[in-house]
């Protein structure tokens, strides 16, 4: 096994790329994104479904909060609130009962890929603010970071284009599903101004 020393960042997207396929994460990412595109959501499940770094995990634990009346019993808040394109990769069944009277989920697909059929919540965060956050996910990669929004993004239209980031994520508030649109900026302040029936699921 090679020692810390000689482990590096790939510095060419190809480079990635080998790295990714020679071992084995990509095949199994894109088999638990391809079960997580096939799942069926019911009516009353609330899948959280931002672009990356705009309040997910923030939301995750708001919601369950809410369900569950505080209950904090779980060591990662994406066990109770399943990642759908990462579920089958971390042994996590999708259809699987969940605590409180609704299920929740989480999601960064867009809105064309996200399953439909259920409840949406989508807050939305300055472009600006979610890049530079991504940077730092990344730990201070740009390829990675690069990479990540080549996903989202036009082929060369990547500094010009960083108002697009969260289209995919918008569109769904004029849809005939049930969506709310929620502001990073105010998630301290007001997560929900609407209604909201403990007993039952959230109704907007």
């Amino acid at each position: 096994m090679p020692s810390l020393n000689h482990l590096n960042r790939p510095t060419s997207l190809e480079e990635m790329i080998k790295r990714r396929i020679d071992t084995g994460f990509q095949s199994l990412w894109d088999s638990s994104k391809e079960h997580g595109l096939n799942f069926r959501p019911c009516k009353t499940d609330v899948i959280i479904s931002p672009f990356a770094k705009c309040g997910t995990t923030w939301l995750q634990h708001i919601v369950y909060g809410l369900k569950t009346h505080g209950n904090l019993d779980f060591d990662d808040v994406s066990r109770v609130v399943p990642w759908i394109e990462t579920a089958q990769a971390l042994g996590l069944n999708l259809q699987a009962p969940q605590i409180g009277v609704f299920r929740t989920y989480k999601s960064h697909l867009s809105w064309d890929d996200v399953p439909k059929g259920g409840r949406y919540i989508v807050s939305i965060r300055d472009p600006k603010n979610a890049v530079v956050s991504l940077f730092h996910f990344f730990n201070n990669s740009m390829l990675w970071l690069c990479i990540r929004l080549s996903t989202y993004l036009p082929s060369g239209e990547f500094l010009p284009s960083l108002s697009l980031i969260p289209k995919g994520h918008i569109t769904c508030r004029n849809s005939s599903y049930g969506a709310v649109q929620v502001h990073y900026q105010d998630l301290g302040v007001a997560v929900f101004t609407h209604r909201w029936d403990s007993q039952r699921s959230p109704i907007w």
